[in-house]
């Protein structure tokens, strides 16, 4: 099932993924620092901090500091694991840079669905864990994709030589 939000639901995951990041960070939010993180005015943040705090996602009064609800922060963990795997994914499979990856997963967590996320988990998870490094494919799809050369030790699958 994908899961593609309209632009108000991917709002409210920014905002909660930049809340959990900042408290994770600093212990503690403001409003200028959540809208410096958001790249937005601090009227803008303290309107939607309402919003938020109506839908039982945070706890916000004026000139305070920005709590998450129990609801609040098992989605912020929800769309911060989303996100940290799709930048692994990124780097490690696809051999991006961190900053385009990071640039990237944050566009790409809002559309993708939990069995598409639970495959990429898994699959970062293997090759942090295997003990032999990154698996030698790998290392072959990055020179390739990297230099677009010819794989050694993979049949060409169209009819010619390796």
């Amino acid at each position: 099932m994908v899961r593609l939000l309209p632009a108000r639901g991917r709002r409210r995951e920014d905002y909660l993924e930049a809340i959990y990041k900042l408290l994770v960070e600093r212990g503690r939010v403001g409003v200028r620092e959540l809208a410096r993180e958001l790249g937005v005015s601090p009227p803008s943040v303290v309107e939607y901090l309402r919003r938020l705090a109506e839908e039982g996602y945070i706890v916000y009064e004026k000139g305070g500091h920005i709590e998450l609800t129990e609801r609040g922060l098992a989605e912020a963990e929800r769309i911060y694991r989303i996100h940290k795997a799709v930048k692994k994914f990124l780097m490690l499979v696809l051999g991006v840079d961190e900053e385009t990856a990071e640039r990237d997963a944050c566009y790409i967590e809002h559309g993708l669905g939990e069995e598409t996320v639970e495959r990429i988990v898994r699959f970062i998870e293997y090759i942090e864990e295997c003990p032999m490094g990154l698996p030698e494919l790998l290392k072959q799809v990055h020179a390739r994709i990297d230099k677009n050369n010819v794989l050694q030790g993979c049949p060409d699958t169209r009819g010619g030589a390796p």
